[in-house]
């Protein structure tokens, strides 16, 4: 099964926001998005997240982090894993912009795929 284009999203933030900021945000709204997609309720999935900030992976992953958006992932990730769901996060050396290039042949900036049931 190949993947599929289901959602693209962009947001426009204010400029006091981060860099940091907007990774994690756009983390936080992929996670709300893979939340709200039907599945039947026995059925595993796995969801990967892909992204360019080591930053925001490592504040993920730190047990003393604790800033709100960080929070919210968590909170999301643990939510999906209990409705029989996996999330991966995985960092790309490239920007994101070249990444979906590569990989979808489209000019689009991001998006959420629906992946493989089963990804080894």
């Amino acid at each position: 099964m190949g993947r599929v284009l289901t959602e693209k999203l962009r947001f426009k933030l204010d400029n006091k926001y981060s860099n940091n900021q907007a990774e994690q945000l756009a983390i936080v709204k992929a996670l709300e998005v893979i939340q709200t997609q039907q599945v039947n309720h026995n059925e595993h999935r796995t969801a990967v997240i892909y992204t360019d900030s080591k930053i925001t992976l490592d504040s993920v992953r730190s047990a003393i982090n604790h800033i709100h958006l960080v929070e919210e992932i968590r909170k999301r990730a643990v939510a999906l894993k209990k409705n029989n769901g996996q999330i991966e996060f995985k960092w790309i050396k490239e920007s994101r912009r070249n990444f979906w290039k590569r990989n979808r042949g489209s000019n689009c900036e991001g998006g959420i795929s629906k992946l493989p049931r089963h990804i080894k």
